[in-house]
């Protein structure tokens, strides 16, 4: 929309705040005639049709689509954009940051604002992955992105900085989307890990930053769409007994002294995101009652 001109109708500009949500930098094929029920935008690049077109086209980064806009006369609105860890495995979200070009981050305007929500899933997996479902409740992070939003378009108060999760490219893993071919220079990159496996970076909801298990990680098989973008999640073991030999992550008891010591780490996370305006009062309320009766203490 954004792309082609259609903010703006009689000379005048139709949405002053627009939030792009999980869209990595792929476009919609809106302008793709379609026959019966279907969308056209029903179908985008996946792991069993790589190089399908009109998705992943230029522009990809920021500074190109708001210089595009400035070019036809438009008054750029102002943009907030959340990507979700899985966007970056499954949907190549770190085009734009780089471009069709190399690794090199092109700076991002000063009307827009991009967050990555560390651990977060495109969507809900559905039901015959091979990993256990991802779990990570990403919407309070979209509720208080929206009263952003607003703020800064009625009140001009800005919203929170960019808050990127750091990416470098996998070239061997084939959990990654790899680039299509009309795209010969792109490198596809995606978020660091920690040794938990969890994502580094970002914004990070109070059950990243105070872990159970590892959020956000690419789900199986890479053929099912709702499985890949729907993320998995690993929760650790309770104790150092139950660890398999292969999980070289620490367990709850050796992470945490009590279910005292998670649930008041998880009030300091919580007042540290509501601070940094990516978590609403109300919700982070929720987060704590939550972590006061989770079961994994059991």
């Amino acid at each position: 929309m954004i792309v082609e001109g259609f903010n703006r109708a009689d000379g005048r500009r139709v949405f002053d705040g627009i939030h792009l949500q999980a869209g990595a930098s792929g476009l919609a094929t809106i302008l793709v005639a379609g026959t019966g029920p279907d969308s056209s935008t029903f179908f985008t690049p996946r792991f069993s049709h790589v190089d399908f077109r009109g998705v992943h086209e230029e522009p990809f980064t920021y500074e190109d689509i708001v210089s595009r806009m400035v070019r036809r006369g438009e008054l750029p609105p102002k943009i907030v954009v959340t990507n979700m860890t899985t966007d970056y495995f499954s949907s190549r979200a770190s085009l734009a940051r780089t471009g069709s070009h190399g690794t090199a981050e092109a700076p991002i305007p000063a009307n827009v604002r991009i967050y990555d929500v560390a651990g977060a899933s495109h969507g809900r997996s559905a039901p015959g992955c091979e990993l256990p479902r991802g779990e990570l409740d990403w919407s309070p992070v979209m509720r208080a992105v929206l009263v952003a939003l607003d703020q800064w378009v009625s009140g001009n108060r800005l919203p929170p900085p960019n808050t990127l999760m750091p990416i470098a490219p996998r070239p061997k893993d084939e959990t990654v989307l790899p680039a299509p071919a009309h795209l010969p220079n792109a490198v596809i990159q995606v978020p660091l890990q920690n040794p938990d496996g969890n994502f580094v970076g970002g914004v990070r909801l109070p059950d990243v930053e105070v872990p159970l298990g590892t959020h956000g990680l690419q789900n199986l098989p890479l053929s099912s769409r709702p499985c890949n973008l729907g993320a998995a999640y690993i929760a650790f073991a309770k104790k150092p007994a139950e660890r398999k030999p292969s999980d070289v992550r620490l367990s709850l008891a050796e992470r945490y002294k009590s279910r005292g010591d998670y649930v008041n780490q998880i009030r300091v996370a919580t007042r540290k995101l509501i601070e940094q305006r990516f978590l609403l009062p109300e919700d982070g309320t929720i987060i704590i009652h939550a972590a006061t009766q989770s079961s994994a203490f059991d």
